[in-house]
């Protein structure tokens, strides 16, 4: 009996776990405009609370544009806390417009047997100029169910269809499963050696997709890096790319993570085939 109950317990988390997963359709307001944006969250892939995927901002009539960015977020007490990293695809062929990159704190309510997230975003373009906010308005697309109101134009459709197949990528490599690094404060420090023998293990690292270490041959001695956490989310994704192997394959390095209160080392291997990713979480410190 008792192992009957904890199989059921354990079937009930990982149902909960996965009820964000699956693409999510609707449109976006922004303050000081008439015309909404329509948007899309293609929710990929799911490891306990984090989540990461592609979201799509499109319009069709008047003036018409299309861009694409990778996302990741968090998950806690149900909301969705997400951020926007790296700008995919950008086509505004009249205006030539920055898009804005958009961090969101999205809410599931299930009404009619039809799920939807709703919320406030704000964010920024790429320089930092502040955009102005907005609400969040979308529903789930149901495979099995009547989705008429779902009206996505046959081009992104087609493409969310090839590309949610595929699991994410970086540059020439697969992304492995992702470790959660939790940190207590906003200004972090990274110190990366290489591990046990110098064998020539060059390495490169993005910080929400953006290079900050490029082409350095691990020493002993190592390198040392001051991370600009975004400061709108609450968690930032570090990937630690192989440019070689060195003489001893794989390319294996050690990270000791330093948020100003407590140090943390992490071990990481990579591959020609395959980067390391991380997560940096930001937790507030307990009283």
């Amino acid at each position: 009996m008792m192992k009957q109950l904890f199989l059921l317990l354990i079937f009930l988390s990982s149902q909960t776990k996965a009820q964000f997963k699956g693409i999510w359709n609707g449109y976006l307001t922004e303050e000081g405009k008439t015309l909404k944006s329509y948007y899309i969250l293609d929710i990929k892939e799911q490891f306990d609370d984090i989540i990461k995927g592609d979201a799509y901002i499109y319009r069709t009539n008047y003036i018409s544009f299309l861009g694409k960015m990778n996302f990741i977020g968090t998950i806690e007490n149900g909301k969705l806390n997400l951020s926007e990293l790296k700008l995919l695809i950008n086509k505004r062929p009249i205006t030539q417009e920055y898009f804005c990159f958009k961090n969101m704190l999205l809410e599931r309510i299930d009404k009619d047997s039809i799920k939807h997230l709703t919320g406030p975003w704000l964010g920024a373009i790429y320089n930092s100029e502040p955009c102005s906010p907005g609400v969040v308005f979308l529903r789930k697309i149901e495979p099995n169910a009547d989705n008429k109101f779902e009206s996505i134009p046959e081009h992104i459709l087609d493409e969310i269809n090839q590309k949610s197949l595929e699991p994410d990528s970086f540059l020439t490599t697969k992304l492995s499963i992702p470790r959660i690094i939790n940190v207590q404060g906003k200004k972090v420090n990274i110190k990366i050696k290489d591990y046990d023998k110098i064998d020539g293990d060059i390495i490169s690292v993005y910080l929400n997709r953006n290079i900050i270490i490029n082409k350095f041959n691990l020493k002993r001695q190592g390198v040392e890096k001051r991370l600009p956490l975004d400061p709108n989310s609450e968690i930032n994704e570090l990937i630690i790319y192989a440019n070689n192997l060195g003489k001893i394959p794989p390319n294996t390095c050690m990270m000791v993570v330093d948020d100003g209160i407590t140090q943390q080392e992490i071990y990481i291997t990579s591959s020609l085939q395959q980067s390391a990713l991380l997560y940096l979480r930001y937790q507030k410190k307990k009283p």
